[in-house]
């Protein structure tokens, strides 16, 4: 039975800053749906701010118009809350006032809208969108809040803004702008650790866009896991516009009788379901592998699952510390072909000291050279972490067609966790 994948949530936020002391505009907005930045302003724009070509038309200008002129009206208003809260804190240096808004559209057609105020870093007032007043988080906020509360035209305005505005730029940006309309199919990868007690499994997967998707384990008899998964499965930025997560399956040394499991993936971007099967090394000797008419079993809502099971909790009798290390584990998960070029993405996941070495090579098709590290067309990657306590990283390699005398591409790893020398994935 092939499903079709989970209807997505989609979002317009805003993220509204003043500050002073920093080498920044007085102010700031941007505006993004989906995690895609759609509109942006700043106090040290000049003239008019030209409308993009794919939203030119009479109802985008409208719109695009209306972005402008909030804009304006909350630059006064922000850059005022930042001059209360420094006068009532009493802070004369560097500070920042930053306001974080917007609202989420569900697949059913309603909406749930917010907007919260927050001072160097702390809260500082919020918007109570059902009864229209400010909400001060703490006492040297009552003076901005009054002062916001008697201006019953603008709270009118901001009400209309979250109830309608919002909802209404959320799909206008979804008709017309190019980069909201792309979908990204997800790479699904199994990672094993194994101790005495237990052996873990964790199903990632990256490269998704946009951001929802559902991940579930499925045991031999293709019911759902629930008792041994680890429920946290954040939905993480890989910073190049699209998503990943991961999701985990332990199981006990003793659960001998279980030993298959299958990781199962829907996303809006394919039409059936991304499975991804392993079966216990030993009796296979193999651990993930790709099973393509693996059938699809109803995934239903998430599960709750079980408490995490950070770093710190898989010894249960020992203290995680600097001299604890985890090799980390690497291969190339993506590779596409267009007829300008190559495009392939090394991944490096699981280990626990956060810095490390992470080196593009390229290798001559004669392989008589030695390799040479690869600088144009590499797009580097941040560090980001897994959540049980270890980090991972990718680093990408776009590959011009024309250059066919190239065509070996070696990952090169170095890592405080590594015992042998060095990590090497090769691409061909």
């Amino acid at each position: 039975m092939v499903l079709n994948s989970s209807p997505d949530v989609h979002s317009l936020h805003l993220y509204l800053v003043a500050s002073q002391g920093f080498d920044l505009p007085d102010y700031f907005e941007l505006m993004t749906v989906d995690d895609v930045p759609v509109f942006y302003y700043d106090s040290n724009m000049k003239g008019v701010i030209p409308v993009p070509d794919w939203l030119n038309n009479t109802m985008g200008q409208q719109y695009w118009d209306f972005l402008v002129n909030t804009a304006e009206m909350d630059n006064l208003k922000i850059v005022k809350g930042l001059k209360s809260a420094a006068q009532q804190f009493n802070v004369t240096g560097a500070s920042i006032y930053q306001a974080y808004g917007g609202c989420d559209l569900h697949p059913d057609g309603t909406a749930q809208a917010f907007l919260t105020h927050a001072f160097n870093g702390k809260d500082f007032v919020s918007l109570d969108i059902e009864s229209k007043t400010f909400i001060a988080a703490v006492p040297q906020a009552v003076l901005y809040k009054r002062m916001r509360e008697r201006d019953q035209t603008n709270l009118k305005l901001l009400d209309y803004f979250y109830r309608t505005n919002c909802v209404e730029g959320i799909k206008e940006f979804l008709r017309h702008a190019p980069s909201l309309r792309m979908k990204r199919v997800p790479e699904v990868r199994l990672f094993e650790k194994k101790n005495s007690a237990f052996t873990e499994i964790t199903c990632h997967v990256t490269g998704f866009y946009p951001r929802t998707v559902q991940v579930q384990w499925f045991g031999s008899d293709m019911q759902p896991v629930v008792e041994e998964v680890d429920s946290e499965n954040k939905v993480l930025s890989n910073g190049d516009g699209t998503y990943q997560t991961r999701k985990s399956v332990v199981i006990p040394a003793e659960h001998t009788d279980i030993h298959h499991y299958s990781c199962v993936v829907q996303h809006s971007s394919i039409s059936g379901n991304i499975t991804k099967a392993w079966a216990e090394q030993g009796e296979t000797g193999e651990g993930a592998v790709d099973t393509e008419s693996f059938p699809s079993p109803d995934l239903g809502q998430p599960s709750s699952g079980m408490p995490n099971r950070r770093a710190d909790k898989i010894c249960e009798n020992c203290e995680l510390s600097s001299d604890v290390t985890w090799d980390p584990r690497v291969f190339w998960v993506s590779q596409h072909q267009t007829q300008q070029q190559y495009a392939a993405a090394a991944y490096g996941a699981g280990f626990l000291i956060r810095s490390h070495l992470f080196q593009m090579s390229g290798l001559l098709r004669s392989e008589t050279l030695p390799l040479q590290p690869v600088v144009e067309g590499v797009i580097e990657g941040k560090v980001l972490p897994n959540g049980d306590g270890s980090y991972q990283t990718r680093k990408s390699l776009v590959i011009p067609a024309e250059h066919t005398d190239i065509h070996h591409y070696s990952c090169v790893v170095q890592h405080k966790g590594k015992k042998s020398e060095n990590e090497i994935g090769a691409w061909t």
